[in-house]
C-alpha cells in the first residue's frame, strides 16, 4: 500500500479507501517505511552504453538538492544524492560504476571533466543532440533579428534530424560555410567608455551568435558517435523522458514533502526501476 501511495497515482484518502482503512491510520503505519533511504541493488550486468544526468530535487537549508544517476536503455545503474553537479560529486559518484565503453550526457562541465578524470579519456563521451539543439535555439531566439543569424538557426534545428554520415556531412558543409561566408559579422565589435576603468573597451557585438558557435565548436567531436554505433543513442532521453520526467511529477504530486521524504520518494523510485541481480 505504501509503495502504490508513493509511486501510484492515488491520494492517500484513495489508497485508505481502497483498503478499508483510516487515512490516519494508514498514515500512521507509512511511519515506520519512512526511516531510511533504499540504496542501489546490484544490477545483473553493466551495458557498454551508459546514460548519465542529475535532477533537481529542491532546496534544504537554503542549498540545493539534486540526485545524480545512471542508467543503461533498460534499467536504472545507480544513483547518488549531492549538494551540487561538480566535477567532485560527478567523480565520487562515477567511482562505483563500471567503467563502460560510451557514455551519453548532456556536456555539463563538472560531469566531462568527471568522466576523464575517473577514466583518463578511455571512454568515448556522445553528446546529448537535443541539450544542444535546446541550447542554440535559445541562445539564438525565436525570432532573430539579422539575417545571418536566421540562417544559424535554421542550419541549428536540423541537428537532432541527422540520421546517416551522408547527413551528417551535408550538415557539416552548411555550418563551415556559413561560418566562412559570415566571418566578417562574427567578428564585429563596438566600442564604449567604461567610466570604472575610464577608458574605451571593446565586445564583440554579436555575442549570442558566438556563444552558439563555442557551444557547436566545442561539442563536435562527441557528437556523431551513434553513426558508427547503431547501438548508441543520440539523446538522453531514456533518461529524461524515461526517468527524470516521472521522478518530477511524483515530487510535483506529493508536493509538501519535507527534503527528507523528497529523498525517501526518489530513492524508493529509483530502486523501482532497477532489475535484480540474476
Amino acid at each position: 500500500m505504501f509503495k502504490k501511495w508513493l509511486l501510484g497515482n492515488q491520494s492517500l484518502s484513495e489508497v485508505a479507501s481502497d483498503n478499508d482503512v483510516c487515512r490516519m491510520t494508514l498514515y500512521r503505519r507509512f511511519l515506520k517505511f519512512k526511516r531510511y533511504l533504499m540504496r542501489p541493488k546490484l544490477v545483473s550486468s553493466l551495458d557498454q552504453v551508459i546514460i548519465i544526468d542529475g535532477a533537481y530535487l529542491g532546496k534544504r537549508d537554503g542549498e540545493k538538492i539534486v540526485v545524480l544517476i545512471a542508467r543503461t536503455k533498460t534499467q536504472v545503474v545507480g544513483w547518488r544524492f549531492a549538494s551540487i553537479e561538480s566535477a567532485e560529486t560527478w567523480v565520487s559518484f562515477l567511482k562505483n560504476i563500471g567503467k563502460p565503453k560510451l557514455i551519453v550526457c548532456d556536456g555539463q562541465k563538472g560531469m566531462l571533466k568527471a568522466i576523464k578524470t575517473s577514466w583518463d579519456g578511455e571512454v568515448v563521451v556522445q553528446r546529448c543532440l537535443f541539450h544542444i539543439q535546446s541550447r542554440a535555439l535559445g541562445l539564438l531566439t525565436r525570432n532573430p533579428t539579422q539575417n545571418e543569424a536566421k540562417q544559424l538557426r535554421a542550419i541549428c534545428r536540423q541537428i537532432c534530424s541527422i540520421d546517416s554520415l551522408e547527413r551528417r556531412d551535408w550538415w557539416l558543409d552548411l555550418y563551415f560555410n556559413w561560418k566562412r561566408e559570415n566571418s566578417t559579422f562574427i567578428k564585429q565589435r563596438a566600442e564604449y567608455f567604461h567610466p570604472l576603468k575610464g577608458k574605451l573597451v571593446s565586445y564583440y557585438i554579436h555575442f549570442k551568435v558566438r556563444a552558439v558557435i563555442s557551444l557547436i565548436d566545442n561539442a563536435l567531436p562527441n557528437m556523431f558517435h551513434y553513426l558508427n554505433h547503431p547501438n548508441v543513442p543520440r539523446t538522453t532521453n531514456h533518461l529524461e523522458g524515461g526517468i527524470n520526467s516521472r521522478l518530477k511529477e511524483l515530487i510535483y504530486r506529493h508536493r509538501g514533502l519535507s527534503m527528507r521524504n523528497k529523498l525517501l520518494l526518489a530513492s524508493r523510485y529509483l530502486r523501482n526501476r532497477q532489475k535484480p541481480k540474476t
